[in-house]
């Protein structure tokens, strides 16, 4: 490396403190790990590079708190832990007033073999230029001295040698996780490097567990490559998940990978994912004949396949479906299957006792939809994706009617985006959300235009249901109406009873479109959204200014004085500890809220006098004890009063959720409370 320019004419004063500590970088090459491992207590960021990002990667790592790091030659840090490895064009960085040299990434390749906090690492080209091949060796020696990798992304022709090393670092880490992004830009003799380096069983390159073919999209060079790579797949005895992202698959490729599978018979191959591939006509028979014995596939996924699934390849892949007893998650969006095409998938269904995620979304099912929902009516299904296939009416009233006779009880969530279901079909759906079976927790309904009718049916229905946590749904023409109806659910502010049986659990609709929902509903959404339910009861509460009757139905006779104390205590502390900006739809003051504790408290003496004398003669000692404890609380707000005198300062007192949670809770603590 040439000597460094050590004036400062033209160098950004950032760049000053940087250039007075260079000299060391002079001395420092990749191979002199004494000098590294001397200096590695007293270094400092100015010496680890000679750029401010690269300095702070290198000190992350140094601390352990690195796990990913990305390391590429474009011109700027895109990401947080990027290593940008600048070019040497001196005449471009005296044109820019830009004197910084090349980073020769000495220390970057210490603290990455040193690291056992760094889990996955990314090389990459830059934007306007390659990869540096020679200068990425010596980052690959000190790569494959680290034991805590567990994903290797390169998304760069890296050259045939440093693919040769790669070898030890599988050694090393055997659960780590191999990924070509980009074959498109690798060359034949990478390829075939990359394919030696899957065939070395004798180096222990057959322990790779996950292999990752993404991007050669090319149909004529980059299906050479792809034809290259895949007979090495024999080689891996256990490998576990196979990836293909944005690949063309013509019908060598295919029948290469597909004799690779079935040679190997991949008996440990439990993830086979395929997404966004253009395959041609007979490809899917050299896939499905290749995964025929592999017995263990429990996630099975070909989304996006293009130009779509032919009855031919249904056909096939029911067949395969029929003789696998273990799979847990099968996704087939976006492959344009059809009403025939879901009627021969599912017969084949009804055995997978273990099936837990079906994704059929954007497949045109409209008829054969009843069929589905009887084969797959008795599965532990946890996910259904529905979305985007013109579901209409009819389609909804035969899978509600399955779903409420078999009272499932492990469905979760539901979409049914993109659906043509109007007001009506809903109205046929609800029963179920109002079975004691229901546990859904989603229920997407985006992209369908529903009314005010619609949501207000809704509303209704979810006041006694206490499962479901997200329903998006669009607001776009919503009015005022439909909002209160989802206000009352959430908050019915009549008397203290209807709040505390209001609906607790709905957090949210649409929160891409917050602007467009109410104030009052998007903070009672926020207020479902605090872990204790009784915490949300008590919000509610202080937002609806309800006064605690002792005729309301949870009237607990002897213990309801106590009952009434107790909750105005934690009221009190509660909206002390509230920010201004916390609920502003929460404007109950310290005096309304003592006149509201005044008022319980002589209802219940007005009403029940003998039971209120009983009760406070029973426990005199214990309840003069929160008697005093309220006295002091009392002095204790006042000076809190008089000495917050800004919302700054009212801030740095912490938020509701970091000092409501450590407050006593007067007992007893009975219902709500």
């Amino acid at each position: 490396m040439s000597k460094l320019n050590t004036s400062n004419t033209h160098v950004p004063s950032y760049q000053r403190h940087w250039r007075s500590k260079l000299s060391i970088l002079q001395s420092l090459t990749p191979d002199n790990a004494d000098y590294y491992k001397q200096q590695a207590e007293r270094v400092t960021e100015y010496e680890m590079a000679n750029d401010y990002w690269n300095a702070f990667t290198c000190m992350e790592l140094k601390r352990g708190t690195c796990s990913s790091i990305c390391i590429h030659n474009g011109e700027s840090h895109e990401r947080k832990h990027d290593f940008v490895m600048r070019p040497w064009n001196r005449k471009y960085r005296e044109v820019k007033g830009d004197f910084r040299e090349w980073d020769d990434i000495g220390w970057l390749s210490y603290f990455v073999a040193t690291s056992t906090s760094l889990h996955v690492v990314q090389i990459c080209d830059g934007k306007r230029s390659k990869m540096n091949q020679r200068r990425i060796s010596s980052f690959i020696d000190a790569l494959i001295r680290n034991k805590s990798i567990e994903k290797l992304v390169i998304d760069a022709d890296i050259g045939t040698h440093n693919y040769n090393k790669l070898g030890a670092l599988f050694e090393h880490n055997p659960n780590c996780k191999l990924v070509l992004a980009d074959l498109d830009n690798i060359k034949m003799n990478s390829a075939k490097a990359i394919a030696a380096l899957l065939r070395q069983s004798n180096r222990g390159i057959n322990r790779i567990k996950a292999l990752a073919l993404n991007r050669s999209t090319c149909t004529m060079c980059n299906d050479t490559v792809f034809r290259t790579l895949a007979p090495s797949i024999r080689w891996m005895t256990d490998l576990q998940a196979l990836t293909m992202f944005y690949n063309y698959i013509g019908p060598e490729s295919a029948a290469a990978l597909g004799q690779a599978l079935e040679t190997c018979q991949h008996p440990t191959l439990k993830r086979f994912n395929m997404r966004h591939c253009t395959i041609t006509r007979g490809t899917m028979n050299y896939i499905v004949q290749g995964l025929t014995d592999c017995q263990e596939i429990t996630h099975l996924e070909m989304i996006n396949i293009q130009p779509g699934l032919r009855s031919e390849d249904l056909e096939l892949l029911a067949s395969f479906l029929s003789r696998q007893h273990r799979l847990q998650k099968l996704d087939l969006a976006e492959c344009f299957i059809g009403d025939e095409g879901i009627e021969a998938l599912s017969t084949s269904l009804p055995h997978h006792t273990s099936l837990q995620y079906l994704n059929l979304r954007y497949n045109d099912i409209r008829t054969s939809l009843p069929m589905l929902a009887r084969n797959i009516c008795d599965l532990p299904i946890q996910q259904l994706q529905l979305g985007c296939n013109n579901i209409d009416d009819n389609g909804l009233s035969s899978l509600t009617e399955m779903l409420t006779r078999t009272s499932n009880k492990t469905l979760n969530i539901l979409s049914l985006s993109g659906s043509d279901i109007t007001a009506t079909g809903l109205r046929t759906f609800c029963p179920f959300l109002q079975t004691t079976g229901c546990h859904l927790t989603c229920l997407d309904l985006y992209s369908i235009p529903l009314h005010d009718d619609a949501i207000i049916l809704m509303a209704d229905i979810l006041k006694n249901n206490t499962s479901l946590r997200y329903m998006p749904f669009d607001i776009n023409e919503l009015t005022e109406r439909a909002w209160s109806a989802i206000s009352r659910t959430l908050c019915n502010c009549n008397s203290a009873q209807d709040v505390i049986m209001s609906n607790h659990s709905l957090r949210g609709t649409d929160l891409f479109v917050r602007d467009q929902i109410p104030r009052e509903v998007l903070e009672l959404f926020r207020m479902n959204e605090e872990e204790d339910t009784r915490v949300t009861i008590l919000l509610k509460l202080l937002y609806s200014r309800c006064e605690i009757s002792p005729l309301e139905p949870f009237n607990f006779e002897r213990k309801y004085l106590p009952l009434v104390i107790s909750f105005y205590s934690r009221a009190r502390r509660t909206l002390r500890c509230l920010r201004w900006n916390d609920y502003r739809t929460i404007t109950l003051t310290k005096r309304e809220l003592k006149a509201s504790e005044l008022g319980s408290i002589f209802n219940c003496m007005k009403m029940h006098p003998m039971t209120v004398s009983m009760s406070t003669t029973k426990k005199r000692k214990r309840y003069s004890y929160d008697s005093e404890q309220d006295e002091n609380d009392e002095e204790e707000y006042s000076t809190y009063e008089d000495n917050v005198s800004s919302v700054d300062e009212l801030s740095n007192q912490g938020t509701y959720e970091d000092n409501v949670s450590g407050l006593p809770w007067e007992e007893p603590s009975y219902g709500f409370l």
